[in-house]
């Protein structure tokens, strides 16, 4: 009961005490009442206390303690990387134990990592400036693995570079891995948001340099017609369905439109978007349907940059096909009127030893490859 946890709070002198690698932050004890209220916030929705009562009724607590007590999970030895593939596995394999849908919880790193130097890589003054402050979102986040992999990437090209995140997560458990991982990064995790992104947008009036997701694919949203057609009704344009709906049977592209919602003005450099969608959002409804219009209110303000078709068995849970849609609300001069079509889909590596419906990755290499034809 005496034992406390030690995140790293805010710039200052590097800290030691937790054991983190260099992260160029000051680690206070949890004994700080800000950091205490966060930390319990973590604590509460991963509902921590219930999990260790039924551990040690079941007289497991001190063979769980006993086998991580002999595991070196250091940053030093583990990466942050390697460390995010030991959770993707943890997550798949119990996902499937309980019959759960894997995807809900998060993106393979490789689809994240493709996604995000497609949106970034064009930056040119945050890749290579002093200084440069830039904001990120995401309105599905899961765990954080996109904005944790669009800041990595940030920090590779330029570490002068400074990217602030912004969330919001509809389940408790993985915006508690979210709200952590942002906490030991040392950032101010007021801006991860707990809540349903397409009722109640917990971040309004905010506009972002850059915004990514990977909204769940098929998904209904039943649970939120009523507030959804009301904004749709009353707001119209003024909100951020104007445009229309799609059928209830499938909410990405509400996603789509909230994003687009949280662009910046030309005048202050616009904002790049990046999002993972199934087939339905480019092929559903006929002329004159929700899906038709909101796709025709995208092209007729020339928003639509890219779209990458990707190969196949790329996802954990699915094998469907995905395409990574790049948007650019502020186009650069040889892209204005156009939209770039990739065919990526013969651009893979067959795994080793499938995890669940993943039976193919792209590597780093081919990532590259993918990068320069959208360049070119």
């Amino acid at each position: 009961s005496e034992a406390y946890f030690v995140f790293p709070l805010a710039q200052g002198t590097p800290g030691k005490q937790c054991g983190l690698a260099a992260t160029g932050v000051y680690q206070p004890s949890l004994r700080s009442p800000w950091l205490a209220a966060n930390a319990r916030q973590i604590f509460d929705e991963f509902s921590f206390s219930n999990w260790i009562d039924k551990l040690d009724q079941h007289d497991l607590l001190y063979l769980v303690v006993k086998e991580f007590r002999g595991i070196d999970l250091h940053p030093d030895r583990i990466s942050n990387h390697e460390m995010g593939l030991i959770f993707e596995h943890l997550i798949r394999r119990f996902a499937e134990s309980a019959n759960d849908t894997a995807g809900e919880f998060y993106t393979p790193r490789d689809v994240v990592r493709l996604t995000t130097t497609l949106v970034f890589s064009n930056d040119h003054e945050a890749l290579g400036g002093e200084g440069v402050v830039r904001t990120v979102y995401d309105c599905a986040a899961g765990t954080g693995g996109f904005l944790s992999s669009a800041i990595e990437l940030v920090n590779e090209w330029n570490p002068d570079a400074r990217l602030i995140p912004y969330a919001q997560e509809l389940n408790p458990e993985t915006h508690a891995i979210c709200v952590a991982d942002k906490l030991i990064q040392g950032y101010d995790t007021k801006n991860i948001k707990l809540g349903n992104t397409l009722s109640n947008d917990l971040l309004p009036g905010e506009r972002f340099d850059y915004c990514l997701a990977n909204p769940p694919f098929g998904v209904d949203w039943k649970k939120v017609q009523k507030a959804v057609k009301g904004e749709h009704r009353v707001l119209g344009y003024s909100g951020r369905f104007g445009p229309g709906l799609p059928r209830v049977s499938d909410g990405s592209m509400l996603f789509l439109m909230h994003l687009l919602s949280k662009r910046k003005p030309e005048s202050e450099g616009g904002t790049r978007i990046g999002i993972i969608l199934s087939g339905s959002p480019l092929f559903n409804g006929s002329a004159g349907s929700g899906e038709s219009e909101i796709r025709r209110w995208i092209l007729e303000n020339d928003w639509l940059e890219a779209i990458v078709a990707l190969p196949t068995d790329l996802f954990y849970n699915t094998g469907i096909g995905t395409y990574v849609w790049v948007l650019d609300t502020d186009k650069e001069p040889r892209r204005k009127g156009l939209v770039q079509l990739i065919d990526a889909t013969g651009i893979h590596t067959p795994m080793r030893k499938s995890l669940g419906s993943k039976r193919r990755w792209l590597t780093d290499e081919q990532i590259a490859e993918i990068a320069r034809l959208h360049d070119n």
